[in-house]
Formats: C-alpha cells, structure tokens, sequence
C-alpha cells in the first residue's frame, strides 16, 4: 500500500486498539515491551530523503549509509533520553529487539557548551513517534511507537492519535526552490581561529609533538549568515548525493539543524559482526586525471601521511581486540577518492563479543586520532585549550542504536544551523612534519565539501 492509504488505516487501527477491537487490526504487527508499543506497517518503496522534504515535525533525524542504499527517518517524539541517569534507561531499552534511537553526543562533554549548541546537551537520543526504514531492493517499512503510559485504561489518548495523523501529513511542508539558491544566500560573517592564530596554534602543537604527543587534530569553521529559512532543503538535494559519504541530518526545532557529509564510520554492528574504518591521511583531488594520479601517489608514499594514518589504524585495531573474539583488517591504506580530498583508508570486520554495550563502545571507539589525536587525554586537553570553540556534535559520533542494527559516524565534514547562522567545520592531523600553511588548505578543501553541496 502508498503512504496516504497507510494513513487512514494507521489511524482507523489505532483506534480499534482503543476500543479493544484488536480482531479487527489486520494490517499492523502489534509489539510490545514493558515500557512501549509499536505498531509496525509494510508499504511500499518510498525515497526517505525525498519525505523530509514535506513534513514540518520535529525532532527529525536522517541517516542515509554510504555503504548500501539503507535509509532511516525518524520523525517526532516518543521519549528522549538526554541526561546521564536516561542513558542507563537507554542501555535496557536498546535489549528491546523492536526499538530504535537516534541521536549522539558531543565531541568533548567536558566542554562548556557554546550558546549554539545548548539545546543538544551533552547528548541527545531519541526513540521517535514514528520510523521510516527503507533498505535497497526491499519495501520500506513505517513503525509507530507509543509510551505506555500513554495509554489509559487500555485506551490511546485522543491527542496522541491527532499527534500521528498530523505527523504523517507530508503536505503541508512549504518547499525552498534550490535552483534560487546561489553563493549570495549564504554571506560569509567570521572564522575562529584566523590565519594567523591558526599558524601560532601549529607552532605549539609541533612543539607538544616533541613531548608527549603524536598526533593531535586542530580544526576551524568558518561563520555564514543565512539569508532564506528553508536550510533543510537544500541540505537534502538528490542531485547531490555522492557516494561514499553518509548523509546525517538532526533537527531539534527550527533554530537548531545539524547536518554532516562525512566518510567516516566509527562503527557498524549487524547480526554480531563489528565494521569500522579507519581514515586519515589528506592529499586534494586533481584537476585533471593526471595531476589527481600524482597527488594518490604522494598520498601513498608520504612518511608524514602514512604516520598519521597508522596511529588511527592502531588506535582502531586495540579497540577491535577489546570487543571481538577475533577480528581482520579487510584492506590496508587503500585510497578513498571525494569531491575535494583524497584520503588512505583501512577496513577492519571482527565477529563481536556476546553482551556488549553499545554506549561503552562509542566511548571506547571516540575520539579516533583521526579527530582527536593520540595519546587521548592529553590531545583532547590541547584541543580545548587551542581551538578557542566548542566543537558540538561536529566530529562527534551520532547515528541509531538498536539491537540487531547500530551504525555510528564521525561527524566531519559538518555544519551547524543556529538560528540564521551557519557553521562550517573542517579539521587536519597534525603530526611531525605538519605544515600551517598546508593544513589551512586542507581545512579548507574539507570545508568546501559542505560550501559545494549547498551551494
């Protein structure tokens, strides 16, 4: 069946559910836990990223995988979970095999939020009032989930039943028209740090380098002032999907949108197989197919490229040897082409330990040195004392938490939409023989990975 039939069945069966009338529900897979409801529908193929376009509810999160053509939408909200106390909640409801969440948490919660960033917390997870799934070749699928306290008396509030059907009305959305938007829409205000704050932050990394570092990852962004509303919109233009990249989106409310382009998995979990990659190590793309050719080769053989990747690829492979009962590096320091960069990519697969705990292991996997540095501690300790902002949820690992499916990225290649202002982040590995100069380019090249997309 489409969406609009789906609809008005949704909320007839909703209803019949109130008046205890289960006989009469023959479309939905009814399931229950200890804490909610869901009601599960088959419908047919639909573009999960084309929907985000036509619905105005929020929270909203979209995840489209750069290795399938896996999508999730999530849309509205069935309970957060946002404070420390709500992640031990959380860690039993991921147990339930029919939930699903959304969300992340900041790059350094030790870091005093930034007035942008408020709203996202420390972390912010959520189970939605509704889930879109869609994998390639296969029919989507609609979930909606419900509290049970809710439910009174065995009947669903009439207010909630009113909430879903206007959560499924996808027409009321008012459309930007993308083809209007030009380099104009987004005038450029300030960037944290300048030119020559930056050189005077490398100048004392290489110094640290000469103690007790080995790799410590700077970042930048740059400040734009949007002047149209509709962001969202052009975030999400088909004509623009690349791959190899995830597509994350998270909408909080209408001042608050975060959106990252990024290659980086941090990990994938799918029926008790663990993935992740390690990438790091930066050459531009060429212009032509031999300048491009000559850059790969100095990727390939560069000591300063090649150090910087394998403190990643270590770091990735400790934490592979602490979660898994064995494990392999499917590829070693292959090149990863982009739009702008080029970058040495390893793949590593290991066959996971029972009973792990998901929220354990994204503290354990984040930061990587790819956007952190290595030692941890005392990179992160630099980072904060250098960078001079918060850096949120960019670089950070955001994604959706399930039992039988969890993928989480790392949030590079970033912007943030606060109010009528938008932030764009690119970082660098900066290791011995790092360059000021050079990693300015760099971060720049990664920021125009998000300048290019939406303009």
């Amino acid at each position: 069946m489409n969406l609009f039939e789906l609809k008005n069945i949704l909320i007839k069966e909703l209803c019949q559910f109130s008046k205890n009338d289960k006989k009469q529900i023959d479309n939905a897979k009814i399931r229950e836990t200890a804490d909610f409801l869901s009601f599960e529908y088959d419908l047919h193929s639909l573009s999960l990223q084309s929907l985000c376009h036509y619905t105005a509810a929020i929270p909203i999160c979209y995840l489209k995988s750069k290795e399938s053509e896996r999508e999730d939408l999530a849309i509205g909200l069935c309970r957060k979970f946002s404070s420390k106390s709500d992640l031990k909640n959380l860690n039993t409801q991921i147990e339930n095999e029919n939930l699903v969440f959304f969300g992340g948490q900041k790059f350094d919660p030790k870091q005093r939020a930034a007035l942008e960033w408020q709203a996202f917390g420390d972390q912010y997870y959520f189970l939605p009032r509704i889930w879109f799934s869609h994998q390639a070749s296969t029919n989507s699928k609609l979930t909606v989930f419900i509290d049970k306290a809710e439910i009174k008396n065995g009947k669903i509030n009439e207010h909630l039943i009113f909430e879903i059907e206007n959560l499924l009305d996808f027409r009321n959305a008012e459309l930007t028209d993308t083809s209007e938007v030009s380099i104009d829409s987004f005038l450029y205000d300030h960037q944290v740090p300048g030119l020559h704050k930056w050189e005077e932050n490398i100048g004392k990394c290489l110094k640290r380098l000469k103690q007790d570092l080995e790799k410590v990852v700077l970042s930048r962004k740059q400040v734009y002032k949007a002047t149209f509303n509709d962001v969202m919109s052009v975030f999400l233009q088909p004509h623009k999907q690349k791959n190899n990249h995830y597509v994350f989106l998270l909408k909080l409310d209408e001042d608050h949108l975060f959106v990252s382009l990024t290659p980086e998995k941090l990990f994938k979990v799918e029926n008790s197989v663990l993935t992740s990659d390690a990438i790091a190590g930066t050459r531009p793309r060429g212009e032509t197919e031999r300048k491009d050719q000559k850059f790969q080769t100095e990727l390939q053989n560069s000591n300063k490229e090649l150090r910087e990747h394998r403190v990643v690829s270590y770091q990735i492979s400790k934490s592979f040897e602490q979660t898994c009962t064995s494990y392999e590096k499917l590829s070693k320091e292959k090149v990863l082409k982009l739009n702008n960069v080029q970058h040495l990519i390893s793949e590593f697969k290991g066959r996971l330990k029972e009973k792990q705990n998901y929220l354990e292991m994204i503290n354990l996997f984040h930061p990587t040195p790819a956007v952190g540095g290595h030692p941890k501690k005392e990179a992160l300790e630099l980072i904060k004392q250098l960078e001079g902002y918060d850096r949120g949820f960019y670089s950070a690992p955001v994604g959706i938490l399930s039992k039988n499916y969890t993928e989480f990225i790392v949030a590079i290649r970033s912007a943030l939409l606060h109010k009528s202002d938008l932030h764009v982040y690119g970082g660098a590995g900066i290791v011995t023989g790092s360059e000021a100069h050079e990693e300015w380019s760099e971060t720049q090249k990664k920021m125009n990975t998000i300048r290019e997309y939406i303009l």
